[in-house]
């Protein structure tokens, strides 16, 4: 059927076409370009460490395939059961990987200043966590969990919008978004404990609320990817083929180059389970 032909089109639209609409426009820096702060945009100036002992997290594909699966796990599971009807499924972009550790460089526990800084295209949205003591191996997943775990699942979802105008529920409100389509993070070892930071784009809406359809799951797509994902399935987007539903976008922050990295994963790799409030 005609279904059908339409369907088998956009399971196979080939990658560049997908990193076309997915590219993060660079910061102008151009005219001495100051945020909130009054300082000079970080991302304009020369990247130096400003706290020692410092020391980056490594970030390797497991670390984001951990990521990746969490954030799409749990935006697939609220898009479920709060009815959301345009969630979308989230990429990892090296770019705001880049800009999230040049943040991380400056050692500082507090929101970032330059997050709704020149226009539209350019923001973010960013949510950040201090730990003292010691982190293991899965501390991404442990990551995203805590940041979900700040609105019980069990809860109304009219508590959630009360709540969050109560700005009790920030990383919460940024991790489940539907319009967000790219993401970066890590984290660092600080002189007094941990600093982990995500970087969540586009940004939200001016009106949050006016970023949510509401309905069957995946039933408003963007017009441009309209597909349901094949391993979220409650969650808009095309999947990479062999990447269960994650992919890297791997951004040249100095020639804005894309290219296209798939989070491969065998059939018989672990998988972060949602697990209930204890």
């Amino acid at each position: 059927s005609n279904f059908i032909k339409f369907w088998c089109l956009l399971v196979f639209i080939p990658i560049s076409s997908l990193s076309l609409n997915l590219t993060i426009p660079p910061i102008n820096c151009e005219g001495n370009i100051t945020c909130g702060n009054g300082e000079r945009h970080y991302m304009c100036m020369t990247p130096q460490t400003q706290c020692k002992p410092f020391e980056l997290l490594k970030m390797n594909e497991d670390k984001i395939y951990n990521f990746l699966l969490g954030h799409n796990g749990l935006r697939n599971r609220v898009a479920k059961q709060y009815q959301i009807a345009n969630m979308n499924i989230v990429h990892w972009s090296m770019k705001l990987q880049w800009r999230a550790e040049i943040f991380l460089k400056r050692c500082k526990v507090e929101p970032d200043a330059c997050q709704d800084n020149g226009p539209l295209e350019t923001q973010i949205n960013e949510n950040y966590l201090f730990h003292h003591g010691l982190i293991g191996e899965s501390w991404p997943a442990h990551l995203v969990r805590q940041w979900f775990n700040e609105f019980g699942y069990r809860e109304e979802w009219q508590d959630f919008t009360a709540r969050r105008k109560m700005g009790i529920v920030g990383n919460f409100s940024n991790l489940i978004y539907p319009l967000v389509k790219l993401i970066g993070c890590n984290g660092a070892h600080l002189p007094t404990g941990y600093l982990f930071v995500c970087f969540y784009w586009p940004r939200t809406l001016e009106t949050y609320e006016d970023g949510f359809r509401y309905g069957e799951p995946c039933a408003q797509c963007d017009p441009k990817v309209p597909a349901c994902s094949r391993v979220f399935p409650g969650l808009c987007g095309v999947d990479m083929e062999g990447s269960n539903g994650a992919s890297i976008f791997q951004e040249d922050p100095q020639h804005e180059e894309n290219t296209t990295k798939n989070v491969i994963r065998s059939k018989h790799s672990s998988h972060i389970t949602p697990s209930s409030h204890s």
